[in-house]
């Protein structure tokens, strides 16, 4: 672990202040309903919210295919992918399983625990650890869910290290009932990787084409019934209930469409 953190370290030294993006991987990106029946038959398989790839490729590549294409895969050097997994030991390998089959950008930036480490405790220190390994001009987007700690962990950096994050980004898939699953002040909650995407365009963090090209991907995958945009289990009621769609500064047509489905879908009723 110390060895991959200082590898990290030198790729982002070399190139100066970067804008990071750290993300969990289960409940987060890949489908594993860590809190539902269904966990055991998800857990094995490596399927993607949908999306989500194309989304983590366009933040690395914002300024268009040309800065993957002359990077190898890493797109431009102002951005950088690190994934946190609260997988244990060697169970590690089914997160960069999943990272590689799925086309995740720079799937060797995993950083995992050890067996005998508590999730939350492991969590907040790998974070914390890589920040302050970091530059200090560096800038972070935090990307979890709220089936377990991330929202704690969140809050816990954000108070640390509020002039370096730039946003905490929750994946409401759990009614935010108990201490687990509710989301914290500050912490922006998302459903799909198309609201999500309509943040990062908000950051100015992908380009209106990378938005478009989700946004489309969205409306195509949104009519099929088995979809991986959102699940039975999700709480789409109460998202909607609260309003927390995203809207972005001039209207659009295909992200309304987008909107009237996801909310009319079987999975939201």
């Amino acid at each position: 672990m110390k060895k991959l953190l200082f590898f990290l370290l030198i790729c982002g030294n070399v190139f100066g202040a970067q804008v990071i993006l750290i993300s969990d991987i289960d409940d987060t990106i890949k489908i594993t309903a860590l809190k539902d029946s269904r966990f055991i038959g998800y857990g094995l398989r490596d399927e993607e919210f949908f999306g989500l790839s194309s989304l983590y490729n366009s933040f690395l590549c914002h300024q268009g295919p040309a800065d993957c294409l002359q990077t190898g895969g890493r797109g431009v050097f102002d951005k950088n992918v690190v994934y946190v997994t609260g997988q244990p030991g060697k169970l590690h390998k089914l997160g960069d399983k999943f990272l590689r089959k799925n086309s995740y950008p720079i799937p060797q930036n995993l950083l995992w625990k050890d067996a005998r480490e508590s999730t939350l405790e492991f969590k907040k220190g790998i974070i914390e650890k890589y920040i302050k390994m970091n530059p200090p001009g560096n800038k972070y987007i935090l990307v979890g869910d709220n089936g377990e700690y991330d929202p704690k962990v969140y809050e816990y950096i954000k108070a640390k290290y509020s002039d370096k994050i730039l946003a905490s980004f929750i994946h409401m898939l759990y009614l935010p009932a108990g201490e687990k699953h509710k989301l914290l002040p500050g912490q922006i909650p998302y459903l799909t990787s198309v609201d999500l995407a309509v943040h990062f365009f908000n950051l100015k963090q992908i380009n209106g084409d990378q938005l478009q090209k989700i946004i489309d991907a969205g409306n195509k995958e949104i009519l099929n019934k088995n979809n991986n945009l959102v699940k039975s289990w999700f709480a789409c009621k109460y998202f909607r209930f609260m309003k927390w769609f995203p809207n972005l500064p001039a209207p659009s047509a295909s992200l309304e469409k987008f909107k009237k489905s996801l909310f009319e879908s079987r999975d939201c009723q």
